[in-house]
């Protein structure tokens, strides 16, 4: 386990760069057909995706190389700045399909609700870490359930839902990781019941969304064109892929091949094998930020690390769920693998740049640090107080949801791949 420890950083890079160029192959490959067929050129999603990936290093080796405790004093700020945008956005958003989730500054379209994740997380993290001897209270979790739904309200305006509920579990997953275990789970189950019954009896929109998803055959032409369609391609592709070269999905009739339904296709030309390789990757690289949470050099850190491989592992479930019709269709990427644009690589590489920071700045990467950050660990804080339950069994949460969630979308892909209608 010191080894580990002590390689995390390195595992996260290696599977980080791995996934990365499976990314661009894919890119280059599959939406090489699309590009042609919109663009007139192969690899204009090949350019997008290098040009994202160079800016994203670039961030995130200034971020490596900045401490991420610098992040503690400017929080409050970038967090407030990301408010009022997105309150500009939701009311005088630039529209595409009936959702306004684009803003013009200076004349370049920003989409502000990619940057509300890392900044949620950063702002959370470092409230409950400056404040942790005072969560254990009802009230305070009523102050932390405003800051981190607040952002994902107004992305819901948009309307986005699926963003603004991986804001909003997210910021849960935070809450539960400090305080009284007991208060949590009945505050959270509460809230989660009313939001699905506000979402059940919300316009048109939301309810339109859900009913597709239970029976894409409502629309099977529209909303769930996609999730039968990569139905239809997981058989195809079965344990070892499909001898055909142009796939069913590639067409440049399908949209997002190429990024939110990237496995669908990765299944029918590779197989379920080569859908396991992918998610074996993966879980490898969340596992390096398990170990990273670990060895953090303080509550900000450890909460920052268990923040963001909360939000990926989500992702991934997501995005599993959403190839075998689990999940409904949303426009969600895979990491490093879908193509999501410049903006989304470049954020995703700060996230990944957030992490290493903290690796970076651990005692055990850095004895420079002293014995003093060393000794203020998890079980000195807990023999000193018990009323913050932040232990070794809150980042076992992580680990086991990581593990688990994989098997359960390797089996879910397993049986649809199976039965057949």
């Amino acid at each position: 386990m010191h080894i580990l420890s002590r390689s995390s950083g390195k595992i996260i890079i290696f599977s980080t760069t791995i996934l990365s160029l499976i990314g661009l192959y894919l890119s280059y490959s599959i939406g090489g057909v699309i590009s042609e067929s919109y663009y007139g050129y192969r690899n204009y999603f090949l350019i997008n995706q290098i040009y994202g990936i160079a800016l994203g290093i670039i961030f995130a080796f200034l971020i490596v190389k900045i401490n991420y405790r610098i992040l503690l004093s400017l929080r409050g700020y970038i967090y407030y700045i990301l408010i009022i945008i997105l309150l500009l956005t939701a009311f005088f958003g630039i529209g595409y399909y009936g959702s306004k989730q684009w803003i013009g500054i200076s004349g370049m379209m920003i989409k502000p609700s990619v940057w509300a994740i890392p900044i949620m997380i950063t702002y959370i993290a470092g409230y409950l870490s400056s404040r942790k001897q005072k969560i254990a209270t009802f009230y305070s979790k009523i102050v932390l359930l405003t800051l981190y739904s607040l952002p994902a309200i107004l992305i819901l305006l948009q309307p986005n839902i699926t963003e603004a509920v991986l804001i909003f579990l997210t910021g849960s997953f935070l809450t539960y990781l400090i305080g009284n275990r007991v208060l949590t789970r009945t505050f959270l189950f509460t809230l989660a019941s009313i939001t699905i019954i506000l979402l059940l009896t919300s316009p048109n929109y939301f309810h339109y969304r859900i009913l597709s998803f239970i029976d894409p055959g409502l629309d099977p032409y529209g909303l769930g064109y996609q999730t039968t369609r990569s139905i239809v391609a997981l058989k195809n592709g079965g344990l070892t892929g499909s001898v055909n070269n142009l796939t069913t999905l590639t067409m440049p009739i399908i949209p997002d091949a190429n990024s939110g339904f990237v496995f669908s296709v990765i299944g029918e030309k590779y197989g379920f094998i080569g859908i396991e390789i992918i998610v074996v990757i993966y879980a490898i690289f969340l596992y390096g930020i398990y170990i990273t949470s670990k060895i953090a050099q303080n509550y900000f850190g450890k909460l920052l690390c268990a923040g963001i491989g909360f939000y990926l592992t989500l992702i991934l479930v997501i995005n599993l769920g959403m190839i075998s019709g689990v999940f409904p269709a949303t426009e969600i990427t895979l990491p490093f693998i879908g193509y999501s644009g410049i903006t989304n690589s470049v954020v995703n590489y700060i996230l990944i740049g957030l992490i290493l920071s903290v690796w970076t700045h651990s005692p055990l990467i850095n004895p420079a640090l002293g014995k003093k950050s060393i000794s203020y660990s998890y079980n000195t804080y807990l023999a000193k107080s018990k009323k913050i339950q932040l232990s070794i069994e809150s980042n076992h949460i992580f680990h086991w949801l990581t593990i688990i969630s994989s098997i359960a979308g390797l089996v879910e892909l397993i049986l649809r791949m199976l039965w057949k209608k």
